[in-house]
């Protein structure tokens, strides 16, 4: 939860509720019928206030150094006249992810 104002009145909230899902899909070109399976991610993000109103710009990003995965973001915070970085860090093992 990023927090804003004076009062921390505004916020920003992000989840990554699937950091590292397993997917399967079923699909047809025209008569031909294909599966495929691979990875996938699922988050979530809520707030108070649009999030363009309250950070500049953000970086964000995510890797596996097995077993661990890791999130990050880094988001730079709007305000008047300067620029202040707010850095975060998730890191999750398989047995962490309650997705099975």
């Amino acid at each position: 939860m990023l927090l804003f104002g004076a009062q921390e009145e505004k916020n920003f909230c992000w989840l990554p509720s699937i950091p590292f899902g397993t997917v399967s899909a079923t699909y047809s070109i025209g008569t031909d019928l294909h599966k495929t399976a691979g990875t996938g991610y699922h988050d979530h993000n809520w707030g108070n206030a649009p999030l363009l109103s309250l950070v500049n710009n953000w970086y964000w990003g995510r890797g596996a150094a097995r077993p661990l995965y890791f999130y990050f973001g880094l988001y730079r915070r709007r305000e008047e006249i300067w620029l202040c970085a707010l850095p975060g860090l998730y890191a999750c093992s398989r047995r962490q992810d309650h997705r099975r």
